[in-house]
């Protein structure tokens, strides 16, 4: 991204999350009427453990997906494991009870940030198509055409890119 000649020449760029972003359904996570589990909101209370106890590592750190666990508690220690950090092994339950408590109200406002930031996927993904249709056409192919193909809700990517071939004179 981007493709086309257009958007390079005004310098257009879009960052990995922008691009990230662009693949998520607002419209699947309205209709199934459910926030965000609770995994993004415990993966921002590993990092104020991050900020306590191992600075150093502030923005260092890659979890990736941390599946099957039934507590916060669980989920540190699969952390602590995923990432070989002795560190967060340490951190006593108290610690791990207390942080729950103290941001127990911030879930909501990063349930809320999640469904904003959600907002903008639709657009990316617009920009991202228009970018390839406009691609095509500046390669010649003028009857190139966005075709919304199923439901949203299925998938946010629900639109097909048709172009026809000109056909060339003889």
């Amino acid at each position: 991204f981007p493709l086309s000649q257009y958007l390079r020449e005004r310098q257009v760029r879009m960052g990995r999350n922008a691009r990230m972003l662009a693949a998520q359904s607002i419209e699947r996570t309205v209709d199934a009427k459910e926030l965000p589990n609770v995994t993004l909101y415990y993966r921002a209370l590993l990092e104020i453990l991050v900020h306590r106890h191992a600075p150093q590592l502030k923005n260092e750190l890659q979890v990736g997906k941390v599946r099957k666990f039934e507590s916060f508690e669980e989920y540190i220690q699969k952390c602590a494991t995923k990432l070989d950090a002795p560190w967060l092994t340490a951190v006593k339950k108290e610690e791990l009870q207390s942080l729950l408590q103290e941001y127990a109200l911030d879930k909501h406002f990063l349930d809320l940030f999640y469904l904003l930031r959600m907002s903008f996927a639709p657009v990316l993904e617009s920009l991202i198509l228009l970018d390839r249709l406009l691609y095509l056409k500046e390669l010649g192919y003028e009857r190139s055409y966005l075709i919304d193909l199923f439901d949203p809700v299925i998938s946010p990517r629900h639109f097909a890119i048709v172009s026809i071939k000109p056909q060339t004179q003889q």
